[in-house]
């Protein structure tokens, strides 16, 4: 539950600054990216989970694996990194696109 706390919190955070920015779509955008990367790897996120790899090399990994995002979603994810809060990058951008759906009252179906 702890960890749902914090996710969501980090989540909402980056939602108000790109509301603040005027870069909401493409924040949702990038977090979608971010999202299905962590899906489609799990060799990736057994990375971000790794204690034995230091915060500074999955700083530098991940600024490579996200170059093309937008500069606030980089940002946003090297402070995520930086908190060593990187395991749980996954999980907050399932929330960040959870509350665009919401803010934007877009509703999903799961088939």
């Amino acid at each position: 539950m702890k960890g749902a706390r914090i996710t969501h919190r980090y989540a909402k955070s980056l939602m108000d600054l790109a509301v603040e920015r005027n870069e909401l779509d493409k924040v949702f955008e990038d977090m979608e990216v971010v999202l299905n990367t962590c899906k489609e790897n799990r060799d990736f996120v057994v990375l971000l989970q790794s204690p034995v790899v230091s915060s500074d090399r999955k700083v530098k990994i991940l600024a490579s694996v996200f170059a093309g995002l937008s500069p606030l979603v980089q940002q946003f994810i090297e402070v995520v990194a930086r908190k060593k809060r990187e395991p749980l990058l996954e999980d907050i951008a399932k929330d960040v696109v959870v509350m665009y759906k919401e803010h934007n009252n877009i509703q999903s179906y799961s088939v």
